[in-house]
């Protein structure tokens, strides 16, 4: 039978240990993505997981998000969730490590199978640029009983900072009668012109 959060294929086979090896098991949690809003190193800021359940997650139900090794969780927090049929209520957030556990605190409705989102603020990207490790995502009920859970969420890149070249353009201006045209590539010795540097 199926166990922790995963459905069999082929029965008898599904466990947690061998759904990575044989892949005999298909994950209940599908469409999972974690998504910082920057991908640059060391950036501090929201990232958004987004998920699709097959169990029902109750009203003090949790929603845990495994981090890869580089990211910075200590001072993350949850910002927003939404489900499938439910009001989202309120929001604990605890973390340990790598490991962000959001708990509903029972305020709001019974999210359906479906659609789930939840959105996290001040996450740190990995000072390095590169291919990050899988995210995991499991949901629980208010027990702790695991109900649906991927552990091989996408990883994302990180990548170096980006610089931007600033333009220079030629404003118009006199000097001694001579005129320099916006735009002008040539302009007579001894001329001075306005250098406007823009974004």
């Amino acid at each position: 039978t199926a166990t922790d959060g995963y459905v069999c294929v082929n029965p008898g086979a599904c466990t947690d240990g061998t759904f990575a090896a044989t892949g005999k098991c298909d994950p209940k949690l599908t469409s999972a993505t974690v998504v910082p809003d920057s991908l640059v190193k060391s950036a501090s800021g929201a990232a958004t997981a987004t998920f699709t359940t097959t169990t029902a997650i109750p009203v003090d139900g949790t929603i845990i998000v495994t981090f890869p090794a580089g990211f910075n969780v200590a001072s993350a927090t949850v910002t927003a969730g939404t489900g499938q049929g439910g009001a989202a209520g309120g929001f604990s957030i605890a973390k340990n490590n790598q490991v962000v556990t959001v708990t509903r605190d029972g305020n709001g409705g019974i999210w359906t199978a479906g659609v789930t989102t939840i959105d996290f603020g001040v996450v740190v990207n990995p000072s390095s640029a590169g291919a990050t490790d899988p995210f995991t995502i499991t949901t629980t009920d208010g027990s702790n009983n695991n109900l649906d859970t991927n552990t091989d969420v996408a990883a994302v890149t990180i990548t170096d900072a980006v610089c931007t070249v600033p333009t220079i353009s030629i404003g118009a201006a006199t000097w001694g009668g001579a005129l320099c045209a916006s735009g002008a590539t040539n302009v007579a010795s001894g001329t001075t012109c306005t250098i406007t540097a823009t974004d």
